[in-house]
């Protein structure tokens, strides 16, 4: 039987290269693409009614949420990507992610860790305010081209307007 229940027509959306820029520095392009994680905190609410703390929930509570932005970058600047390495320079830096001596017990937020997070292509560029490169780097060696994975944590700026990112129009890295 033949499938004929979609009368509207469905496009496809093409994005164009999306250039990664983090502590206002321009890292690099994307391989393939940026994928951006949207990650809900609910927290369940229980009472004896639904069977206590072993029932089902009487209730969710949103609580916020957290963006976890991942960019597989293969095209990028040497000396920006090695400035990854140093996670806190207004600590009394370089603290890289394989030297945390002094880092240990430190606040992201309130020490200063979060930084923005840019990407922009053709489309729309997404700024988020408060990110972290909470997952450190991760790159390969010895094959024919270097590759770096790296995954932000983004969080709100600001409790009163909940908002995790601005989009804004278009500034085409490619232009």
């Amino acid at each position: 039987m033949p499938f004929s229940g979609i009368t509207a027509t469905f496009q496809h959306v093409s994005v164009g290269a999306t250039l990664v820029s983090f502590a206002n520095l321009d890292i690099g392009y994307a391989e393939d693409r940026v994928m951006i994680d949207e990650r809900p905190q609910w927290e369940d609410i229980r009472n004896d009614a639904f069977g206590g703390m072993t029932g089902v929930p009487s209730d969710i509570q949103l609580l916020g949420e957290v963006v976890f932005v991942q960019a597989n970058i293969n095209r990028f600047s040497p000396s920006n990507m090695e400035s990854l390495a140093i996670i806190a320079p207004n600590l009394g830096g370089p603290a890289s992610i394989g030297n945390l001596a002094g880092m240990m017990g430190v606040f992201a937020r309130q020490d200063g860790l979060f930084e923005p997070l840019v990407l922009s292509n053709k489309t729309a560029t997404l700024t988020f305010a408060n990110a972290l490169l909470r997952h450190g780097r991760k790159f390969n060696l010895g094959t024919r081209h270097q590759q770096v994975a790296l995954v932000f944590e983004c969080h709100i700026d600001d409790p009163c307007d909940m908002e995790l990112w601005v989009e804004t129009a278009a500034d085409n890295p490619c232009s």
